[in-house]
């Protein structure tokens, strides 16, 4: 049986491998998020394989650690029973910005995404449901700093009132 693991050696950080298998091919992805030097272990029946561990190094940050969510009452909004909220890319430059959220009961909702000047995006979406709402942003598959935030969504009489936590 196959199994890979990778870890940044720097940080100590497992990083995520998914594997597919395509005939007797495997293909292996790794995402890893930050800097320094990684080992790539591909082991069959508990024994590395030839060339295992393979080791490579990430310079830089990874593009997903250059983006966060803007925060500050400007950049947060609630109207028309609609939440938004900025986020921006401009360190890591253009990409895949994508947004999915998650209601309290566990429904996952679609969330729209503006471009706005300077790399800079809105992410709306219109809870159905008060309680707190989990977003995850991503830029090119990976989430980006602040995300997944926790929206809080508190109806009081005629105006909602919206609370927002980062990771």
């Amino acid at each position: 049986k196959l199994q890979v693991t990778c870890k940044n050696e720097d940080t100590g950080t497992s990083i995520d491998c998914d594997m597919k298998k395509t005939g007797d091919m495997y293909e292996i992805t790794i995402k890893p998020t930050d800097p320094g030097r990684h080992a790539l272990n591909i082991m069959w029946d508990g024994k590395h394989i030839p060339g295992s561990p393979a080791y490579f190094t990430v310079k830089g940050p990874a593009p997903a650690r250059l983006c966060y969510i803007l925060s500050g009452a400007d950049h947060i909004k609630c109207s028309k029973g609609a939440i938004s909220f900025r986020c921006t890319t401009q360190e890591a430059g253009k990409g895949e910005l994508t947004a999915i959220g998650v209601d309290p009961f566990g429904k996952q909702f679609e969330c729209e995404i503006t471009e706005e000047a300077n790399l800079t995006y809105a992410v709306a979406f219109k809870p159905e449901v008060p309680g707190v709402h989990n977003v995850d942003v991503k830029y090119n598959g990976l989430s980006i700093n602040g995300s997944p935030a926790l929206i809080d969504i508190n109806p009081c009489h005629r105006e909602t009132r919206v609370e927002f936590h980062w990771s």
